[in-house]
C-alpha cells in the first residue's frame, strides 16, 4: 500500500496512541484559526472587530428592532422582509435575551462550526478513516468549503450547513438500509422519520436552497417506496415556509423574503444549456466537484443504486446541478458552501475505498481539485481584508449618519451598517430595506422618475459612485476605499438630494473628515 494511502487507513501501529479524539483536534485547529484571524481583523478595524460583510448587520438590525420595538424591519419605521433565513434573526432575538453584544453572531457561528467539524469526523469515521486520516481530510474539508469566511461573516449559512450534511448523511443513510420487515424494527423507523423531518425543518428554515437537497431527497424516497421518510421530509421543509408566508402576508408583504426573490436566477427554455455551461465556468470549483462526484458515481456502478456512498454521490451532483441552475454563488463564497461540503463529505468514501491507488492519481486528482484548493487557500487572507473594506466604507457611513443626521431620511445603496448602527429612516434603492423599491424593481420600473418620486423626502444619498442619480441631486463628497474587495464599488458618494441640503451636507463632511482612517481617499466639494 501506498504512502499517501497509508495516512487514510486504520493505523497500523498498535503503539501509536490517540490521547486526543481526531474531532477534538479538529476543532482545537479551528478555534486557533478563527482566533488568529479575528486578532488580524481588529488591527486593521481601529482595534474593534467588523463583520466582512454589510449583510451581516441586516441581520443585527433585523434582531435588534424585533427585541426592542416588536417590528420585523431593518429601521423600527416598518415591515421589512429583508432576511433570506427565516431562523437566524429570531435565533439572535432568543439570544440578546442573555446578551446584546455584537460578537453574539460569531459566536453562534464558531459553536456550529465546531459541531460541524465533529459531525465530519463522525462521518469519516464512518468510512473507514484513521486517526490521522480524519484529522487531515477533516481539517482540509472545512478550510475547503471555506469555513473562515463563513463563521466571519455571523450568518446562517454555517448552520445551514451543518444542517444539510446531517440531512443529507441521516436521510441517505436511512434509504441506503433494507426495508423493515417485522413490527419491531418497522417501529425503529418511527424517531428516525421524525429525525428526518426535524432536520428538513432546521436546513429549509436556515436557508430556502435547502429546498434543493429535500426535494431530491424526496424523490428518492418516494421511488423507495419509504413513504414515512417523503411525508417527514415534505412537512419538516413545508412548516418554515408556509409559516413565513402567512407571516409576511399578514404584513402586507410577499410570500418570500426580499432578498430571495430579488436574487433569484432565471433562465428559460432556449438558453438552459448554454446558461448552465457559463455558470459552470465562472464556477470552476463546483465544475471540478461535479466531475469528481460523477466519476465516482460510474465507477460505483455495480453497488447498484441504493448503495449509501454511490447514493450520497447522486444526491450531492443533483444538488449541485440545481443550485448553479436558479441560485446565486459567489458573494464572499457562502452561498454555495453548503454544496462544496456535501461534495466534500460524499466523495470521502470513493477516495478511502481507492486509497490503495491513490499515489498513482494523485496527481491528477489534485489537478481536477485546484480550484477548489486554490478556493480554499485563498479565503485564509479574504476575511482581514473584507473587514477592513467594510468598516473604511459602510461602518463609516453609519457613523457619519448617525452624527449629522438621526431620525431622517436617508438614501443608501448598502443599508446593512446604517440601519443598524444609525438611527435613520432609509430608501434603499437596492431595494432590501424598501418594498416599494423592490416591487418596482422586480417589476423592471424603477426609473429616474420613480426613484425621485421615492426620495423626495429624503435629506441626503449615499450610494455607490457608478449610481446616475436624479439630475437634480447635487454630488457634495467621495471617499473611496483602498484595496476593495468585497464592496460592490470601490468608492462612495454623497448627494443633496434637494439644493437646500448642499450647504449643511457640505459642512458635516468636513467636520467628519477628521475622524475618517488615514486609508480614506476624500475628494469633492467639500475637501476644497
Amino acid at each position: 500500500m501506498s504512502q499517501a494511502g497509508d495516512a487514510l487507513h486504520e493505523d497500523a501501529q498498535p503503539r501509536v496512541r490517540w490521547r486526543i479524539s481526531s474531532g477534538a483536534l479538529s476543532v482545537a485547529i479551528l478555534w486557533l484559526l478563527i482566533a488568529a484571524t479575528f486578532a488580524v481583523c481588529r488591527t486593521r478595524t481601529g482595534g474593534t472587530f467588523v463583520y466582512p460583510l454589510d449583510d451581516s448587520y441586516i441581520h443585527l438590525a433585523l434582531a435588534k428592532n424585533i427585541a426592542e420595538h416588536g417590528i420585523y424591519g431593518v429601521t423600527p419605521y416598518e415591515f421589512t422582509p429583508t432576511s433570506s433565513s427565516i431562523v437566524w434573526p429570531l435565533l439572535l432575538v432568543a439570544v440578546r435575551v442573555v446578551s446584546a453584544s455584537d460578537l453574539i453572531p460569531l459566536a453562534l457561528n464558531v459553536v456550529f462550526a465546531s459541531a460541524l467539524a465533529l459531525v465530519v469526523d463522525r462521518g469519516l469515521r464512518r468510512d473507514g478513516y484513521g486517526s490521522r486520516g480524519r484529522l487531515v481530510f477533516g481539517v482540509a474539508s472545512l478550510l475547503a468549503v471555506p469555513i473562515l469566511p463563513v463563521v466571519f461573516i455571523g450568518m446562517e449559512h454555517t448552520l445551514h450547513i451543518l444542517a444539510v450534511v446531517l440531512l443529507a448523511q441521516t436521510t441517505v443513510h436511512a434509504l441506503a438500509a433494507d426495508r423493515e420487515r417485522d413490527g419491531a424494527r418497522e417501529a425503529k423507523g418511527v424517531p428516525v422519520a421524525l429525525g428526518i423531518g426535524l432536520l428538513s425543518l432546521l436546513a429549509t428554515a436556515a436557508r430556502y436552497e435547502s429546498l434543493f437537497l429535500v426535494g431530491v431527497l424526496g424523490l428518492l424516497a418516494l421511488y423507495r417506496r419509504r413513504l414515512s421518510l417523503a411525508f417527514a421530509l415534505g412537512i419538516g421543509a413545508a412548516v418554515p415556509v408556509v409559516a413565513y408566508a402567512l407571516f409576511s402576508l399578514a404584513k402586507g408583504g410577499p410570500i418570500l423574503p426580499i432578498s430571495v426573490l430579488l436574487k433569484r436566477q432565471e433562465i428559460g427554455v432556449w438558453t438552459f444549456l448554454p446558461t448552465l455551461g457559463r455558470r459552470f465556468i465562472e464556477n470552476p470549483h463546483l465544475l471540478a466537484l461535479l466531475t469528481l462526484l460523477s466519476l465516482g458515481y460510474v465507477e460505483a456502478r455495480a453497488r447498484g443504486l441504493w448503495d449509501r456512498r454511490r447514493l450520497m454521490l447522486l444526491v450531492t451532483a443533483s444538488v449541485i446541478v440545481l443550485h448553479i441552475t436558479f441560485a446565486q454563488t459567489g458573494w464572499f463564497f457562502r452561498y454555495e458552501a453548503y454544496t462544496v461540503a456535501l461534495a466534500l463529505a460524499a466523495l470521502a468514501g470513493p477516495l478511502f475505498e481507492h486509497r490503495a491507488r491513490l499515489r498513482e492519481r494523485l496527481l491528477p486528482l489534485a489537478l481536477v481539485m485546484l480550484p477548489v484548493i486554490v478556493r480554499g487557500a485563498g479565503s485564509l487572507r479574504a476575511v482581514p481584508r473584507a473587514s477592513a473594506n467594510i468598516y473604511e466604507q459602510q461602518v463609516q457611513m453609519a457613523r457619519f449618519a448617525a452624527q449629522y443626521y438621526r431620525g431622517e431620511r436617508l438614501v443608501v445603496g448598502d443599508i446593512g451598517a446604517v440601519s443598524y448602527l444609525a438611527d435613520v429612516r432609509i430608501v434603499d434603492l437596492i431595494g432590501l430595506g424598501s418594498p416599494a423599491v423592490a416591487t418596482l424593481r422586480l417589476r423592471g420600473s424603477l426609473d429616474l422618475a420613480a426613484t425621485d418620486r421615492l426620495t423626495r423626502d429624503a435629506s441626503i444619498a449615499i450610494v455607490d459612485e457608478g449610481y446616475s442619480p436624479p439630475p437634480q441631486w447635487r454630488r457634495v463628497g467621495l471617499w473611496r476605499t483602498s484595496g476593495n474587495t468585497v464592496c460592490r464599488d470601490d468608492a462612495v458618494a454623497f448627494y443633496a438630494v434637494h439644493p437646500e441640503e448642499e450647504a449643511r451636507l457640505t459642512a458635516s463632511l468636513r467636520e467628519f473628515s477628521p475622524q475618517l482612517p488615514s486609508t480614506i481617499e476624500q475628494s469633492g466639494t467639500y475637501t476644497r
